[in-house]
């Protein structure tokens, strides 16, 4: 027994969403020159970390110089995963 699935696409709906979504790149291609300026989430989230790292190190009464090497090289170690994560996210065209 056979089956065969038979779907029918309303032509102008598709035509629309396809207009639609060429305008929606057309728009992040126009303003993509005024957002290069601007920092990446990730930069951004790493500027973040770090300054609440700092906040934290400076919260303590007294700072164990071994400790603050010791978080700086785990903070170091995560970033670099993260932008290796996003290297790769971005060879294969895919989200996060």
């Amino acid at each position: 027994m056979t089956r065969t699935s038979s779907v029918t696409l309303d032509k102008e709906l598709y035509r629309q969403a396809y207009e639609q979504y060429w305008q929606w790149i057309e728009k992040d291609l126009a303003d993509l020159p005024r957002n290069l300026d601007k920092p990446s989430p990730v930069e951004l989230w790493h500027e973040y970390l770090v300054a609440m790292a700092d906040f934290d190190w400076d919260a303590l009464p007294e700072s164990v110089d071994w400790m603050r090497v010791q978080h700086l090289a785990d903070l170091e170690h995560w970033y670099a995963c993260v932008f290796r994560l996003e290297a790769w996210r971005r060879r294969h065209g895919r989200t996060s």
